[in-house]
């Protein structure tokens, strides 16, 4: 509980909510925290106003406004007028750009947001990745951190070949990042049954990062250099979410996407356990096991015992390609004060200060 309460985007809803109905009550919700909505446009922004009576004081700003600019460069461009206070989500090619500009700041943090290619083996396609020491091969056919030094220009930290960062709970220190090495991963394609390879279909999206779609051009290079037939595709992510959100899913045999779950491993990887939405793949029984008894754990440090047990197991047996997490990107106005960005990609402005222009 107190985990799922620190993350941010859980509440307990009040009374007001099974009085007015789902649709009512978002669009106009009443809340206890430090500000309420004042407006909100579709499309345009999102304006909230102080609170008088919330309990820790009535806050700094009388109003905060969210602008809607999905847009990268239109975004940069607004930050760089002086329209913006905070701009999220600075693409990793302009990064430099706004550190170079008088009266600019770009702060950055390691995100908890984890990608991977995920195995879909339930798609018809998938039956190589079935076997585990496919799955390995595949793992150790991808150099991490020669993507994250030529994409992202180091603004990337490869995974330590589990599905969480040294930042969650539960993260395994003993485990270290696969070894490139595509002459053992054809090695272990051939044991497998597949000496001269195999055809996957393979999906990335475009359009949330920038670099998303060089950055799968490479994952293909690498799985076609170990004998891989690789079928690529890119697609905008709503359709991407759609696919993976269809029942059944459509998803290819494999596919690039980005999860963002809570710091608390055990949070994060339930999304994965026996039944959950997001598993997509043939799992190790050891991992399940490590689950069922991090589940019925009465302490933290338990808890994080078996999750990290967990980490072993998926390290053996992977269920993706674990990729890397990068770093999240925030311009910020010079006369902003005390703003830390944090790994869940949550904006916390009640600490914070400006400087009169």
């Amino acid at each position: 509980m107190v985990s799922v309460l620190a993350y941010g985007s859980f509440q307990v809803a009040p009374k007001d909510f099974q009085t007015r109905g789902k649709d009512a009550f978002n669009q106009s919700p009443v809340c206890t925290g430090p500000w309420v909505l004042k407006e909100h446009r579709k499309d345009s922004h999102i304006t909230l106003a102080a609170n008088p009576a919330y309990w820790g004081g009535t806050p700094k700003f009388k109003t905060i406004t969210y602008r809607i600019i999905p847009d990268d460069a239109a975004r940069v461009a607004a930050l760089e007028a002086g329209e913006v206070d905070i701009a999220p989500n600075v693409p990793h090619s302009a990064a430099a750009r706004v550190e170079g500009k008088s009266g600019l700041k770009l702060l950055s943090v390691p995100s908890l947001r984890q990608f991977a290619t995920f195995f879909d083996t339930a798609n018809p396609k998938a039956k190589p990745l079935e076997d585990a020491r496919v799955r390995l091969a595949m793992n150790i056919a991808i150099d991490r951190a020669a993507i994250c030094k030529q994409i992202y220009a180091g603004r990337c930290t490869p995974m330590d070949g589990q599905h969480l960062s040294k930042w969650h709970s539960g993260y395994n220190p003993t485990l270290k990042a696969y070894p490139f090495d595509p002459a053992q991963a054809k090695k272990l394609i051939a044991d497998a049954g597949y000496p001269n390879g195999f055809e996957i279909d393979y999906t990335y999206t475009t359009g949330r990062y920038p670099l998303d779609k060089p950055a799968g051009e490479a994952m293909a290079s690498y799985l076609r250099a170990v004998g891989l037939k690789v079928n690529e595709r890119a697609v905008d992510f709503p359709s991407g979410r759609a696919e993976f959100d269809a029942n059944p899913r459509t998803t290819t045999a494999i596919f690039t996407v980005g999860f963002l779950f809570s710091q608390d491993g055990y949070l994060s990887m339930l999304s994965f356990a026996e039944g959950r939405r997001f598993r997509t793949s043939v799992m190790p029984k050891a991992f399940d096991t490590a689950m069922d008894q991090a589940a019925k754990a009465t302490d933290d440090a338990a808890r994080t015992k078996f999750v990290q047990e967990a980490m072993v197991a998926l390290n053996k047996e992977p269920f993706a390609v674990y990729l890397y997490s990068l770093d999240d990107l925030y311009g910020v106005q010079g006369w902003v004060q005390s703003f830390l960005p944090r790994p869940d990609q949550t904006i916390r402005v009640t600490n914070m200060g400006v400087t009169p222009k």
